[in-house]
């Protein structure tokens, strides 16, 4: 099959109904040709290019793949972390053995390892995610915002609930939440994977290794999303990602 910017669009809007095309162009630095989606606040851009390396390496199973991943992004994206009680949200941050937006597959064995890892550390905190402070294998003490009171793998999902703190960072995306919810708006706060590890390629995908650890769990109302962005459903440091990130070249 050949792998044309009009079909993906007329895929993904099909699989997403009320999905939105924000902009289709060339980038001038990359000549790559890139496709912006949004739906309920959520955004993927997705290269053309690596539309047709899947095609290529994985044909017509790969490219429903592709479609499947764009589609389980934006949905799950687009369905907020449920407050359980004040200052408490509980939430998807991954799904397992399902290709992510930027071509990333996380086994079940491989999260459910990096989860016991994670929960046996004494100190278990994360950052609000927002630009500039999402990036790197280090928690900044000075940004932490919540507690991470609970990491499983249930149903094939990465689930997290976390508490937030009477931190800086804590009061300050309380006082963000509390605006959203004095103006009835749905809260929409998501929560968003930080990690490092080596990568296996296979075919247009990359597949994490077993040596993956999880940096944080981080989390983000929907204006901090809006504007960085740059984690789609993980923020992979060492991923090189064949999807464009950053929701602000459209």
């Amino acid at each position: 099959m050949e792998a044309s910017l009009s079909k993906l669009v007329e895929d993904v809007k099909e699989a997403v109904p009320g999905v939105e095309v924000t902009a289709i162009h060339v980038d001038s630095e990359t000549l790559k040709t890139k496709v912006g989606f949004v739906f309920h606040g959520v955004h993927s851009t997705v290269q053309l290019e690596a539309v047709q390396d899947v095609v290529k390496y994985h044909g017509d199973e790969g490219y429903r793949e592709l479609v499947k991943a764009i589609r389980d992004h934006l949905l799950i994206q687009s369905h907020p972390a449920e407050e359980i009680e004040p200052g408490v949200f509980e939430g998807t941050v991954l799904v397992a053995d399902t290709p992510t937006i930027n071509g990333t597959i996380y086994s079940s064995d491989v999260l459910k390892k990096a989860a016991e890892d994670y929960n046996k550390r004494d100190v278990k905190v994360g950052m609000e995610a927002i630009q500039g402070t999402q990036s790197g294998d280090k928690v900044e003490l000075s940004k932490v915002s919540h507690n991470v009171s609970k990491l499983v793998v249930e149903d094939g999902k990465l689930v997290a609930r976390v508490e937030l703190l009477k931190t800086p960072m804590g009061k300050s995306l309380s006082k963000i939440i509390e605006a959203m919810r004095k103006q009835g708006k749905d809260l929409n706060v998501g929560l968003f994977v930080r990690g490092k590890g080596s990568l296996t390629k296979k075919g247009g995908w990359n597949v994490v290794d077993d040596d993956f650890t999880i940096v944080s769990i981080d989390i983000g109302s929907e204006s901090s999303r809006m504007m960085g962005n740059t984690y789609l459903s993980e923020g992979f440091v060492c991923a090189p990602s064949v999807f464009d990130r950053d929701p602000e070249s459209y």
